[in-house]
């Protein structure tokens, strides 16, 4: 059954296309309860086909959204947070970039933002996977739906 949460995708890349669709694929969010940012004319009208809201811009994708996650590399992370860094008190940021930790994140939000991090690796099998390590004070009710995202595309 899939969570009633709110869940958003900023500065949506090939990786993160894919973690929209098997989120959708195995009914873990609600495509009504996804909002995204992306300039890919493909992807906007694929999503908007499957019903999922194509937002103009990353920071009403966080206003509308519990859940935040951000799959870009880490050398663009950094410039994705920058515009709404002061919008994410509240909000929980999942991060699924490779080398980026909860207290890289933390530096770079607002004081209240609570963050799991996930690095995805591929293992030997071909698979990726990835620990969740989520920032202090992180609500046990919340775990269940990150794991659920990270899990769409990780083990």
């Amino acid at each position: 059954m899939a969570h009633s949460i709110h869940v958003g995708f900023l500065s949506v890349n090939d990786y993160a296309a894919r973690m929209i669709d098997a989120i959708l694929e195995k009914d873990i969010i609600s495509q009504k309860n996804l909002f995204i940012s992306d300039t890919n004319p493909e992807h906007i009208t694929e999503y908007k086909k499957h019903g999922v809201n194509v937002l103009r811009d990353d920071a009403s994708v966080l206003m509308k959204s519990e859940i935040v996650v951000i799959a870009a590399p880490k050398r663009e992370f950094g410039t994705v947070l920058a515009p709404i860094n002061a919008l994410t008190r509240g909000k929980i940021i999942v991060s699924m970039t490779e080398g980026i930790d909860c207290n890289y994140v933390l530096e770079r939000v607002a004081h209240g933002t609570l963050v799991a991090t996930a690095m995805p690796t591929v293992g030997d099998n071909g698979c990726r996977i990835a620990n969740i390590e989520y920032s202090a004070g992180f609500p046990e009710y919340m775990k269940a739906a990150c794991r659920d995202i990270v899990g769409s595309v990780c083990k």
